[in-house]
């Protein structure tokens, strides 16, 4: 048994504690809502806040003096804030972050050399770490093998609180210039990106504590990269997470192509365009690509994207450096299905700022001819839909109620390859 404050030892014939009492949990709220013409509550959410850590014991000396030297030395050190409390528990060590909140020697005219203690640590964080890192037997060095940049894995946590682990994933063979690490089971994404091509046997660590992402992915030196979205949360017992690199979306009107909720549309002549507006919330040099529900009728000429500047509303006519790409008939089908179409080079969008898809196509009539799908109604937010009969120089709204079904990419291609995804953590305890 040990029980020691910023590395001192407590236990021992000088301050003889009779007990430390730390299982108790933390404050624990719970957020709930009346039901509306229904008795009782609906379950919101929860949250523990403080824990506190009693301690009760006798400080002993051989004489008044030396008593009152170690009565001294008790007090300076139980006065030094946010200092590791480290108590022996389930075979290992418990440590809490912790500050004396009061600290008190119940002293009568008879106690010479003896006195009785006691001390109240508050835990700010209402929790307890096992001082040692572990890692998960089914996540400890586990190869993963990417298909078309997506791979599923799952691994094991342990303890009575989720903990926040450090994620470290080791890419061989890349060239992509994104990551996305996704927790499935509740569908929170961190995305991490970096401008240029990422190379083979690269390291990137998510630290979901720190809430930090570094990697040596570009020149091997580590560096902090392009965050977005959220650091997902985990929970205790099976975990599974989705890790892709390259491909992201960033933008997106819609994911379903149920046909109650697409509207076919066609380019049938070379006069005919479509643009679809949206915005990015964050500048980034990572995008690449678009992705599109088409489908062909017949055999018409190649279909090709393109991502124009807005002016007053409608399409600038202006190409963002890089940002086009064409796709052949012969890599589409008759069935509707989504299409994801790189460009030859990533391109940079700025924040908040009004980009257009434009679509036009090559050697098309009544006959032979490119469809897509649009969605209705159009619930996407940050755009709208427009079209030209005349090449481009005037736009007009086709319908206000429908959005091109539609992603932007980022983060560079998406590729197959292998790699290596750890976990390594502290058990959590309440």
């Amino acid at each position: 048994m040990s029980i020691q404050f910023d590395g001192v030892e407590i236990l021992n014939t000088t301050y003889s504690p009779r007990f430390v009492k730390h299982e108790s949990v933390a404050e624990r709220a719970l957020i709930t809502l009346p039901l509306g013409r229904e008795d009782g509550e609906a379950f919101i959410a929860e949250r523990y806040g403080k824990k506190v850590v009693r301690l009760q014991g006798i400080i002993k000396a051989s004489t008044q003096a030396l008593l009152e030297a170690q009565i001294a030395t008790f007090t300076e050190l139980f006065s030094r804030p946010q200092k590791n409390l480290d108590i022996s528990w389930n075979g290992g060590t418990l440590r809490y972050v912790a500050t004396c909140a009061r600290h008190d020697f119940d002293r009568d005219h008879y106690h010479l050399n003896a006195v009785p203690w006691s001390a109240e640590f508050v835990v700010l964080s209402g929790e307890g770490r096992s001082s040692t890192t572990v890692s998960p037997e089914d996540a400890d060095e586990e190869s993963i093998s990417w298909t078309d940049g997506i791979v599923d894995t799952t691994f094991d946590l342990e303890g009575s609180k989720p903990p926040k682990p450090v994620a470290t994933i080791f890419i061989t063979g890349a060239n992509m210039s994104g990551i996305e690490y996704k927790n499935l089971d509740n569908g929170e994404r961190l995305i991490a990106t970096y401008p240029g091509a990422w190379g083979s046997n690269r390291t990137v660590e998510i630290d979901f504590d720190r809430k930090t992402v570094e990697g040596n992915v570009v020149d091997s030196v580590t560096k902090p990269l392009n965050v977005y979205g959220a650091f997902p949360r985990f929970r205790i017992g099976t975990n599974n997470v989705r890790i892709q690199r390259g491909g992201i979306v960033n933008q997106k009107s819609h994911d379903d192509l149920v046909s109650e909720n697409l509207a076919d549309q066609s380019i049938a002549n070379t006069s005919t365009k479509y643009a679809q507006s949206f915005q990015v919330p964050r500048q980034d040099a990572t995008f690449q690509g678009i992705t599109l529900a088409l489908r062909k009728q017949s055999t018409p000429g190649t279909l090709t994207w393109r991502i124009e500047t807005d002016s007053d509303g409608s399409p600038s006519g202006s190409l963002v450096t890089n940002a086009t790409g064409a796709l052949a008939h012969g890599s589409a089908s008759s069935s509707f299905a989504y299409h994801s179409l790189y460009s030859a080079s990533p391109f940079q969008l700025e924040a908040n700022t009004d980009y257009w898809i434009v679509l036009s196509a090559i050697s098309v009539d009544g006959s032979n001819l490119w469809r897509f799908g649009s969605v209705f109604p159009g619930l996407y937010p940050r755009g709208r839909a427009k079209n030209s009969s005349d090449g481009g120089s005037t736009w007009g709204i086709y319908n206000p109620k429908l959005d091109l079904m539609f992603r932007v990419l980022m983060g560079g291609i998406p590729e197959s390859g292998t790699g290596k995804h750890t976990i390594e953590y502290q058990p959590t305890y309440l």
